[in-house]
């Protein structure tokens, strides 16, 4: 019997998204996960990540450079990588990898992960101090031969060790 895949991202807020909601490009986020296949449903995903991005503190994503990044050279905010974001993407990237999904780019995530916020609808992240983003968003993406929404599946707020802020 052949396995069928999802294939799914995970991104921080920046500006909120409606949970069911499909888009054809996300509203500004940053990617906390670059895309991976897995056979777990969503609902199954939610329940093994939902310990983890719960545990986290709201995340402060600091702007640095406006630059072109990536293949597609699209406009971005770097934002910087400091060790509590660090951590949270290693911890993210640890449960991953011990539920045996596969990375479309390996290159993007572990030690090579770069936090960065995409400009959307001509709007891009402000040098103006940190933005502060206090959930994670669970998305599934339609594979592009086939189309290419992105799909919520779950919010869940970083809420820290010590409390619910949901």
């Amino acid at each position: 019997m052949n396995k069928v895949y999802t294939t799914y991202l995970l991104a921080l807020e920046v500006v909120p998204m409606a949970v069911g909601q499909a888009y054809s490009q996300l509203p500004m986020h940053c990617t906390i996960m670059h895309r991976f296949h897995s056979v777990l449903s969503a609902t199954a995903l939610v329940a093994a990540l939902q310990p983890i991005i719960r545990a986290a503190q709201p995340v402060n994503l600091l702007p640095l450079k406006h630059q072109a990044f990536g293949p597609k050279k699209q406009l971005v905010t770097m934002v910087m990588c400091e060790p509590a974001l660090f951590e949270f993407h290693c911890q993210l990237y640890d449960k991953l990898n011990s539920l045996g999904v596969h990375y479309t780019e390996s290159d993007w995530v572990g030690t090579s992960y770069t936090p960065h916020v995409t400009d959307k609808h001509g709007k891009r992240l402000t040098a103006l101090g940190p933005t502060v983003s206090g959930a994670v968003y669970i998305i599934s993406v339609e594979h592009p031969l086939k189309g290419s929404q992105r799909f919520v599946e779950a919010k869940i707020a970083l809420v820290g060790e010590t409390g619910d802020r949901s």
